[in-house]
Parts: structure tokens; C-alpha cells; sequence
């Protein structure tokens, strides 16, 4: 049995040796001549990585090696420096040779040098998703925003910051307005951090639309992960302004107008509206023309863009070329004229409408027809 032993720590023992040159590998030693060429260390700025060596040689002249803080000295200056020193901690590490400097010098002084000891571990943050309410929003107004972010370095971040920006456009920097700063603890290699922040408007950022991004206050190897945006706009309005919201959604009239109106619908989550007009021509057709189905005056115009605030901007499109509850043929769309549709409150608004082809431009004030909406309306109006 003890024969076998034997044999077992042998074999053991060798594999240990033969794995140790493995593990040495990964440590670089880095040389360091002392007064070649001068009075001078050569080279006197290194960097090195954690578990590095430097080895300070010279073959003459009297110099040492000391560091300013006091963490390591060769001896008392002399000739034929031979003196090698591992580090195990990153930092910056300053040295000097006594006989001809002085600690605290510039490395670019006679006989100054410096080492800096990167650690081969990194954190690296990635801020992977911005998310903000959709929605319009009153100058002053408090959002819940949310910025995800992960490690996927191989070492801890400690604490850092998370700056959130409102921007007139997709593209987020440091230039565009600030509406708030969080701080938050520091992530583990791998992990991941999201939670609710609460930033403010501000109270004099003009009202119009919005994207609401973030960047990540921290110092890693790719600074452009660090920043991410919600790509859907927000809505900024005045503090006092009314809102477009989806309780408009009905139908609206002129009363001086019979047997015209607007079917109006909002669609809050994109911000957008369409509008259905159902009018007639702007002149009455000759006696003889008829039609197949319905009156042959009778038209219909339909409008659809973005709305900000109490005001909708729409582009008014006209569509040919189909039948009667028939695909085939596919009827064709394009742009016609422009319209902009105003609300003063629930209850009433005002088209304005320019239709350049045929020479038509106006207004036209409209109220609600049933009151139904009115109080889902008042809900969502208030910013």
C-alpha cells in the first residue's frame, strides 16, 4: 500500500510541475535599464498588467530604485542593479533613483519613472433599453423613466450614474436637456440592474415632441453602449394647455353645415389622429349626372398625422379607383392637402384645412354631437 502511495504523490507531483510553467506564462516581466544612456530609467512609463514584474538592471554608475511612496527600495545607491519587483494590485506606482532625484517629480525629471498597473479584470456597462410613458405630458410634469443596464465585464462597477436627457431627436448626448440624475449601486460581473427613476420636465422646455434617452456615467472600454433612447416621442405642453386625447374619439359637426361632420380618432399610444370627413363637392353637380350608389355630390376626405398638445397636424389623402365592397380593383392613395385640427377643450375644436389642387383653404368650426366622451375627455385632458 505504501508502495502505491508513493507512486500516487509522484504522479501527482508531476502533473502539478508540468502545470506550473502554464500558470507562470500568464506573468510578463518587463526590463527596466538604470543610466543607459544618461541619467535616466529606460523606459521610465510602463504599463502592466496585475501579477507583472518589473526587473531593473545596470552595469554602472551609482543609482537605486525607490519608490515614492516608500513601498519598495533596491538598497543605497551603487553600481550593478539587479533588483526585480512583482505587483498584485492595479494602481500608479512613482519611483526615482535618490542619488539623482527626488520623489514627486515629473517622470520626464532626471531619473523619475512611472509604472501603472492595469487590472486584467473590467468592468463593462451596457445600458441596454431606455423605457418612458407614452403620452402627453405638462411642462413640470414628474415621468417614470427606467434605464436596464448590464455588466458584461468580468469584474464589479461600484456605484455609478444614470443621466437622463429629453432630445428633439433620437440621437442622445451630454448637449441635450437634463431631467434628472440616478445613482445606483454597483453590479456584479453579469449582472443586470433596471428599476423605476422619477425625472422632471422642466418647466420651461418648449412644448413640442420629445425622446427621452440616458447615458450611463461611466468610464469602460466602449463609451458607445453607454447610451440608448425610447424611440417613441413623448408630448410636452404647456402647464395650463388642454391635451388631445382618446376621449375626442366620436363625431363632430358644424351646425352650420347639415348633414356634414368628422369622425375624429385618436390613437394615444402612437400619437396620432385620423379624421374621416364626409362632406360634398365644391359645386353641386349638373341635374343629369347620377349616381349608382349614394348622391353624386357627396364626397369624402380623410386625414391622418401627429398631434402635440391641443393640435393635430394631418396630411389629408385622397384615395380613387374602387368599387363597391370589392378588393379588386385595389383603389390607389396620395397626398392632397393638409389640415390641422384644434381643440379648445371637449367640447370644441376648429378644422383648418388647405387643398391646394382645387384651390380651397378654410376653417371650419366643429362641436361634439353626443356628449358621451365628454367626461372620459376631461379625465385625459389635464396635463
Amino acid at each position: 500500500m505504501k508502495a502505491v502511495k508513493v507512486l500516487k504523490f509522484r504522479f501527482l507531483l508531476g502533473i502539478a510541475t508540468l502545470f506550473l510553467p502554464l500558470v507562470a506564462a500568464a506573468a510578463t516581466t518587463h526590463e527596466v535599464k538604470v543610466g543607459s544612456g544618461g541619467l535616466k530609467f529606460s523606459p521610465n512609463d510602463l504599463t502592466i498588467q496585475v501579477g507583472d514584474t518589473v526587473h531593473w538592471t545596470s552595469t554602472g554608475g551609482t543609482h537605486n530604485v525607490v519608490a515614492d511612496d516608500g513601498s519598495f527600495r533596491n538598497g543605497n545607491p551603487g553600481p550593478n542593479i539587479n533588483f526585480s519587483k512583482t505587483f498584485n494590485s492595479a494602481g500608479v506606482i512613482l519611483y526615482y533613483c535618490e542619488q539623482h532625484s527626488s520623489p514627486g517629480q515629473n517622470i520626464n525629471s532626471s531619473m523619475n519613472g512611472r509604472i501603472t498597473v492595469a487590472s486584467s479584470a473590467a468592468a463593462e456597462l451596457v445600458l441596454t433599453e431606455v423605457n418612458a410613458p407614452s403620452g402627453s405630458f405638462a411642462q413640470g410634469a414628474t415621468i417614470s423613466v427606467d434605464a436596464e443596464v448590464s455588466n458584461t465585464g468580468t469584474a464589479a462597477s461600484g456605484a455609478f450614474s444614470i443621466k437622463y436627457y429629453a432630445s428633439t431627436n433620437s440621437s442622445i448626448n451630454t448637449s441635450d436637456r437634463l431631467i434628472g440624475t440616478e445613482n445606483r449601486g454597483s453590479l456584479a460581473a453579469g449582472e443586470n440592474s433596471s428599476g423605476p427613476f422619477n425625472a422632471t420636465i422642466p418647466a420651461d422646455l418648449a412644448p413640442g415632441a420629445y425622446f427621452i434617452g440616458a447615458i450611463v456615467n461611466f468610464d469602460d472600454s466602449n463609451s458607445a453602449d453607454n447610451v440608448n433612447v425610447e424611440l417613441e416621442a413623448i408630448t410636452v405642453t404647456a402647464a395650463d394647455g388642454f391635451v388631445i386625447n382618446s376621449g375626442l374619439n366620436d363625431t363632430w359637426r358644424d351646425i352650420g353645415t347639415r348633414g356634414q361632420g368628422f369622425f375624429v380618432t385618436v390613437f394615444p399610444d402612437i400619437q396620432k389622429m385620423f379624421v374621416g370627413w364626409f362632406t360634398y363637392d365644391v359645386e353641386r353637380p349638373a341635374q343629369g349626372v347620377t349616381a349608382m350608389l349614394g348622391e353624386p355630390g357627396h364626397r369624402w376626405v380623410t386625414a391622418f398625422g401627429s398631434y402635440s398638445g391641443d393640435t393635430a397636424t394631418l396630411d389629408i389623402e385622397f384615395t380613387q379607383g374602387g368599387v363597391f365592397n370589392s378588393g379588386d380593383p385595389a383603389p390607389t392613395q396620395g397626398p392632397y392637402g393638409t389640415m390641422t385640427v384644434e381643440f379648445a377643450n371637449c367640447s370644441e375644436g376648429e378644422v383648418t384645412y388647405n387643398i391646394p389642387s382645387v384651390g380651397v383653404a378654410g376653417s371650419v368650426p366643429i362641436t361634439r354631437v353626443a356628449n358621451d366622451n365628454v367626461a372620459l375627455c376631461e379625465a385625459f385632458a389635464t396635463p
